[in-house]
C-alpha cells in the first residue's frame, strides 16, 4: 500500500522536471524515505534488465506483427485511461519502451507517433464468431486488428491514399486496400482466408507473399478455368544480362537461376499468365540478388495485366517502381500503377505516378491517364 505522497517525485527528478530547489528537496526527502528508495531501485533494476536483454532479429513479418500489437495494446491502454495517469504508470511505460527496443522491435518505422484523445471511426465492419479472440486500434492513418483465433468476416471500405489497414494472424499477417473477407485462425497458425472483393496481401511467416483477389482462397482451391482470351503478343523478352564480374549470392547457383528463369519465360511466351507470374514471384523472392531479378519483378506485373488482374498488376508494378525508380522499365511499370488509378477514380496518383513524363507524353501514357487528364488542376 502506498503511503508516501511524495513517490511522484521520483520520476519528477528523472525526467527534469523539478527546477533545481525542488529537485534538491526531492533528494534530501528521498535519503530519509525507504518507500522512494524502494521506488528508485525498482526502476534501476528494470532498465538493467532492459539493458542486458538480449536482442532477436526478427524476420520482416515478425516486426510487422510486433509493431502492430503494441499500437494495438497502447490503443486499449488509452481508452481505458481516465483521470490523472500515476506516475509509476509513466515510469513503467518507459521501461516496457526500452524494452521494446532491446528485443529489436522498434528497428522498423512507426507509422502512427501519437495517439489522438478521441480515436476516428473505424473503416471496417466487423462480424465476429462467437468464440473469436481479437482486437483492433487506428491511430491517425493506420489501423490495425489482430486476430488470436475464431473466424472474423471484415468489410474495409476503400483506403484513401496514405492509409493501411492490417491484420495480425498468430503466423503472419494480412493487409487490404479495400475489401471484404473472412479469416480464420486457431489460435497457432491461420486456417483460411476467402476474399468476396477486392483485393488482399497475405504474408504467412516463412512463404512469400500471396495475393488474393475476389473469389480466391487460401489454401489455395484448384478450379478449371476456360482458356484466357486472346491478347496482344506481349512484348519480347529482354536479353538476360551479363552476368557481375563482382562475386554476388546471385552466383551461387547459376544452373538453378538459369533453370528457374528460363521456366517462368516459357509460361509467358505460351501465355499461360497466371502460371507466369507465380514463376517470376518465386524467382524474384529465391535470387533478390541475381541479375534477372529486376525483370522477373517487371514481368510479374506485366503477367497480370495480361491476366485481366488489373489491380493485382498495379500493386506489383507500385512495388517494383519502389525498387526500381530508375529502371528502364519504370514508365511501363507506371503504366500499370495509373491504369489502375485512373479506374479507381484515383486521378490525383494517376497524375503522380506520371508525373516525369506528363511534360511530353506518349500515346500510352495518355492512354493511361484517359479520362484524368480533364481533372488536372
Amino acid at each position: 500500500m502506498v503511503t508516501c505522497d511524495r513517490l511522484w517525485e521520483v520520476d519528477a527528478v528523472r525526467e527534469g522536471r523539478l527546477s533545481a530547489l525542488d529537485a534538491a528537496s526531492a533528494e534530501r526527502h528521498r535519503a530519509i524515505c525507504a518507500e522512494c528508495q524502494t521506488r528508485l531501485a525498482e526502476h534501476d533494476a528494470l532498465q538493467r534488465l532492459a539493458r542486458a536483454m538480449p536482442v532477436h532479429a526478427l524476420d520482416d513479418v515478425e516486426a510487422r506483427r510486433a509493431r502492430l500489437e503494441l499500437l494495438r495494446d497502447a490503443g486499449a491502454a488509452n481508452e481505458r485511461r481516465s483521470g490523472r495517469r500515476a506516475p509509476w504508470v509513466l515510469a513503467f511505460a518507459l521501461t516496457a519502451s526500452l524494452v521494446a527496443v532491446a528485443i529489436g522491435v522498434a528497428r522498423r518505422p512507426v507509422l502512427a507517433t501519437a495517439i489522438a484523445s478521441t480515436p476516428p471511426a473505424f473503416s471496417a465492419d466487423v462480424e465476429a464468431s462467437d468464440a473469436a479472440s481479437w482486437s483492433r486500434a487506428r491511430f491517425a492513418q493506420l489501423e490495425a486488428m489482430t486476430l488470436a483465433r475464431g473466424s472474423l468476416h471484415v468489410r474495409v471500405r476503400h483506403q484513401a491514399d496514405g492509409e493501411r489497414f492490417f491484420v495480425a494472424l498468430p503466423d503472419g499477417e494480412l493487409e487490404v486496400r479495400g475489401t471484404e473477407f473472412d479469416v480464420v485462425a486457431d489460435g497457432a497458425k491461420t486456417t483460411s482466408v476467402r476474399v468476396q472483393e477486392g483485393l488482399v496481401a497475405l504474408r504467412i511467416a516463412g512463404t512469400t507473399e500471396v495475393l488474393l483477389r475476389a473469389g480466391d482462397e487460401w489454401p489455395r482451391v484448384v478450379v478449371a478455368q476456360a482458356p484466357p482470351p486472346p491478347q496482344p503478343a506481349p512484348p519480347s523478352p529482354p536479353s538476360p544480362p551479363s552476368p557481375p564480374s563482382t562475386p554476388s549470392s546471385a552466383s551461387l547457383a547459376p544452373s538453378e537461376r538459369a533453370d528457374a528463369y528460363g521456366a517462368a519465360m516459357q509460361l509467358y511466351r505460351a501465355r499461360r499468365f497466371e502460371e507466369a507470374a507465380s514463376a517470376f514471384h518465386l524467382f524474384a523472392a529465391a535470387h533478390p540478388s541475381a541479375p534477372e531479378s529486376e525483370d522477373a519483378a517487371f514481368l510479374e506485373a506485366a503477367s497480370l495485366a495480361y491476366a485481366g488482374r488489373a489491380d493485382a498488376a498495379a500493386l506489383v508494378a507500385e512495388r517494383f517502381l519502389a525498387h526500381h525508380p530508375r529502371s528502364f522499365r519504370a514508365r511501363d511499370a507506371a503504366i500499370l500503377v495509373a491504369r489502375a488509378a485512373r479506374d479507381r477514380g484515383a486521378c490525383d496518383k494517376a497524375r503522380r505516378v506520371l508525373g516525369p513524363w506528363l511534360r511530353d507524353p506518349a500515346a500510352d501514357v495518355k492512354a493511361a491517364l484517359g479520362s484524368c487528364a480533364s481533372t488536372e488542376p
